[in-house]
């Protein structure tokens, strides 16, 4: 079988992200809190996935469209929030276009680089993710 020559592992792709990516950029999205946990979890996680085509009695056409918090999206994929995506000229709004392309939400950081009109203006399928800020009063 081949394989997708983009995207064959994590540790792949880490390699062409730090071959592309500006230094801060690349240790920004490489970063982990503490101990790490969580990215070796996901890490570990991603290497239990498989896949294994189930064509025999398939439909020609499947429709994966689904609702999540009263929006309908295509597919069932959301795309995280990320603060801070200013390593593309358009941050923000360019997720937003490439969500909206495939008829699916994205999660907009508090700390986005962008003003959520501007995010809003091309896709109106959006989550915002909020910090709470100071105490309860």
């Amino acid at each position: 079988m081949a394989r997708d020559t983009w995207f064959e592992t994590v540790a792949i792709a880490q390699q062409r992200a730090k071959k592309r990516l500006p230094k801060s950029a690349y240790s920004s999205l490489i970063s982990a809190s503490e101990k790490g946990v969580t990215v070796t979890d996901n890490v570990e996680s991603f290497a239990e996935l498989g896949f294994a085509p189930h064509v025999i009695g398939a439909t020609e056409k499947r429709d994966m469209a689904t609702s999540v918090m009263g929006q309908d999206i295509s597919l069932p994929v959301i795309i995280s929030p990320t603060g801070v995506q200013a390593i593309d000229p358009d941050g923000e709004v360019a997720v937003a276009r490439a969500a909206a392309a495939r008829g699916t939400a994205m999660g907009l950081s508090s700390f986005a680089s962008k003003p959520m009109e501007d995010v809003t203006a091309v896709n109106d399928k959006i989550f915002f993710q909020i910090y709470w800020l100071g105490s309860r009063d």
